[in-house]
Parts: C-alpha cells; structure tokens; sequence
C-alpha cells in the first residue's frame, strides 16, 4: 500500500507480475520499456513567491486515448534561511 499511495502522489506507477515464470516477467517488462519510452518532462514556473503550500496541478491532453501519470501537485517550499 505504501508503494503504491506513493506512485500515486508522484504520478508513477507501479508494475505486478502475474506470476514470476519467465514469460509474465517478460511482458511486465516489455510494458515498462514501453512507459520510458513514452516518458515527457514538464516545466512550470511560479509566477508568486513560493508560499510553503500545495498546489495542484492539472495536465489535459486532446487526444482522449491517451493516459497522463502526473503527481497531484507540487510544495511551493521557500528557500530556508542561512545565518
């Protein structure tokens, strides 16, 4: 559960075999090739200063058959002060 409340929060996923015989295995791995393959980074930058909150965010694509893993949201965190 903790795995999985994890990837969740940070737009991963996670990746079960069926069973450990090698043809299971074989196709869990050929999806996750697939998932880096199609991986994309995206970029925002805060046009306030960080308020140590958290912000949602929302990605839409046009295409509907596509799926979108995102995390939820992000910590605006402020830098910490240095004496």
């Amino acid at each position: 559960r903790v795995l999985a409340r994890l990837a969740q929060l940070t737009g991963g996923r996670l990746f079960y075999p069926v069973d450990y015989r090698d043809v299971s295995l074989s196709a869990l791995f050929a999806n996750l090739q697939e998932e880096l393959r199609n991986g994309y980074n995206v970029t925002y930058y805060l046009d306030v200063p960080p308020d140590n909150t958290f912000h949602r965010i929302r990605i839409d694509v046009k295409n509907s058959s596509l799926n979108v893993h995102a995390p939820a949201g992000y910590e605006a965190r402020r830098p910490q002060q240095t004496e």
